[in-house]
């Protein structure tokens, strides 16, 4: 993996329908346009877990959950030529740990389902490059933080969309299409993220303030440290 990555992973549950793919890959599109140096990892669930349907296929889906027929017969030709040049690179499930790709360094937006895994390991757990954000008054040299993509589909999912906006490190989605996506309102979510613009460089910014801030206490040398002095005890 080289270049400028964003990184999609809904986590190990979700999976689309075809009309519900389309829309996404239409989104993408958007800023595969707009970004000729940027690159994507898709994983793209199509069998097993939970669906995430379109309403217009929710009742005439296949025994395997999603339209397949739609699915193979179109759902990603938006990015046909991006597929077949290697800028997309759509898989059922990764061959690494999220956890490593997120550490590769290439990652410059995460977007995920809003799992309590992918929005911390995304804040904390990005690959140590200087970062001079503009927003801050501080000159020493900051992590380059990773601003994230919420989608959230259930419970606390939707608890982390909300964060990332709070805490000003990302975007909410699908605000107005949850559980599904809409292509318009996450185009305007990606630009919003990798568009080069002031808001774009404060959400870099923030995220790596917050993962330097994050990493000060050491939280896994603490862990360990206390797990030896508890055996000791014992």
């Amino acid at each position: 993996m080289r270049g400028p990555t964003v990184l999609i992973n809904l986590g190990s549950h979700i999976r689309m329908d075809g009309l519900m793919a389309r829309e996404f890959a239409a989104g993408l599109k958007v800023l595969l346009d707009s970004r000729p140096d940027i690159q994507i990892l898709w994983k793209l669930k199509t069998s097993g877990g939970l669906a995430l349907q379109d309403n217009k296929t929710a009742n005439s889906k296949t025994d395997s959950g999603f339209h397949s027929e739609a699915f193979e017969k179109g759902s990603l030709d938006a990015i046909s030529t991006e597929l077949a040049a290697g800028r997309v690179k759509v898989q059922e499930w990764l061959s690494v740990d999220p956890l490593a790709v997120l550490q590769s360094g290439h990652v410059v937006c995460s977007v995920h389902h809003g799992g309590s895994n992918s929005f911390h390991e995304a804040l904390r757990y990005s690959h140590s490059i200087p970062f001079h954000p503009k927003h801050l008054t501080k000159t020493n040299n900051f992590s380059a933080g990773v601003p994230q993509i919420v989608l959230p589909c259930w419970l606390d999912t939707f608890e982390f969309a909300n964060r990332v906006e709070y805490l000003g490190i990302g975007i909410y989605g699908s605000r107005t299409s949850a559980p599904g996506v809409e292509a318009g309102e996450l185009s305007r979510a990606l630009m919003r993220v990798l568009g080069g613009g002031e808001e774009s460089v404060r959400m870099k910014g923030m995220a790596a303030e917050l993962r330097e801030i994050s990493g000060r206490v050491g939280g896994r040398k603490r862990a360990c440290e206390k797990i030896v002095e508890l055996l000791e005890h014992a």
